[in-house]
């Protein structure tokens, strides 16, 4: 896709126009594999793509059942991986904050609309 599009490309009012991002959401005990990840894009595509870290992981549905994926992601996890993109120089990085799992939950049983 890199090949294709290349870096982010915005008009001047901030708006995408062309380009990748990468959107890599961080789950809890680093099974995302965050770092690996990261390094494999710093690596082998550019240290200049735009990456969006994602926070809003939360357990859901089957998850529960999964001990590894049965918690919120942790303030120290989601700490480590910003740590990580800023020391492989992944500066072009959108990323959420930690309660952003709180915004993001669907409320699939809404009557009027489940992101209300």
């Amino acid at each position: 896709m890199y090949q294709q599009v290349g870096l982010l490309q915005q008009d001047d009012r901030g708006v995408a126009r062309r380009g990748l991002i990468i959107r890599h959401l961080v789950l809890p005990n680093q099974l995302a594999g965050s770092r690996a990840s990261l390094e494999w894009i710093a690596r082998e595509i550019s240290s200049e793509v735009t990456i969006s870290l994602m926070a809003q992981y939360y357990p859901a549905n089957f998850a529960a059942q999964i001990p590894l994926l049965a918690r919120p992601l942790q303030d120290g996890e989601y700490q480590q991986v910003l740590t990580v993109l800023g020391k492989l120089g992944l500066h072009n990085s959108l990323y959420q904050e930690l309660n952003s799992a709180d915004h993001y939950r669907p409320h699939f049983f809404a009557a009027d609309h489940p992101f209300a």
